[in-house]
């Protein structure tokens, strides 16, 4: 039976519609129960798989996933362990998926680059700390 109200047909409870994208970059789950910090591991327009660093979360909490400035309203539909998938509350537009997609394919130069700004500012006496 298709939910009258799905903004794209076939409309499938629990089985995805859209394409995964794999990631490993770093996000922060926010719900009622806490706020984790943990790793985003793939991502469609619909919702995300997130490895969370410590604790498990109860299904059907509301909350947000923040990841590269994003804030994904979301609910946590399956959680196994450290893992757990949620369901964005609207679409996740081409262009935010795109710019995820360069994060991930882009993040380790972006951090090694960050980490050698700070070691030449502490070398430089311009930071106390490293």
């Amino acid at each position: 039976m298709e939910d009258p109200d799905c903004s794209r047909p076939p409309c499938a409870i629990g089985r995805r519609t859209d394409a995964r994208l794999r990631l490993a970059v770093p996000a922060t789950l926010v719900l009622v129960d806490g706020t984790f910090k943990s790793t985003l591991e793939n991502v469609s327009r619909t919702g995300a798989r997130v490895l969370l660093a410590g604790g498990d979360v109860r299904i059907e909490q509301s909350g947000f996933l923040r990841c590269r400035g994003l804030e994904l309203f979301c609910t946590v539909v399956w959680s196994r362990g450290a893992r757990c998938g949620v369901q964005f509350d609207e679409l996740l537009g081409e262009e935010q998926l795109l710019d995820l997609r360069w994060y991930g394919d882009n993040i380790r130069s972006l951090v090694e680059s960050e980490d050698r700004s700070r070691v030449r500012a502490w070398v430089g006496g311009q930071s106390r700390v490293l």
